[in-house]
């Protein structure tokens, strides 16, 4: 669901960068997100950062079961805990960016 979002926000972007490019360039995207209140700002980072650190720490745990790691139900769990504390510091790290 949420890596689908993602792509739809990067197509979206892109087609539309395609098809008015004078529109969707740089200087008037940096102007109109400067333009908006911190908070704003500040809950689009946890939206976009969220998702893409989430399914980039799940996918290691996944390579991990590939190699035949944390394939016990406890180890899962742990793995899975881990996957979201590992989540939460860096979408900080990327908000706080």
């Amino acid at each position: 669901m949420t890596g689908g979002a993602l792509s739809a926000l990067l197509y979206g972007f892109s087609l539309a960068y395609l098809v008015a490019p004078d529109t969707f360039d740089s200087a008037h995207i940096i102007e109109f997100v400067a333009g908006l209140p911190d908070f704003v700002k500040y809950a689009g980072k946890v939206l976009l950062a969220a998702p893409f650190t989430f399914h980039f720490w799940n996918g290691l745990r996944h390579l991990s079961w590939d190699m035949g790691k944390f394939l016990s139900l406890k180890g899962a769990y742990r793995a899975g805990y881990a996957v979201l504390g590992a989540t939460a510091v860096s979408t900080v790290a990327l908000v706080l960016m």
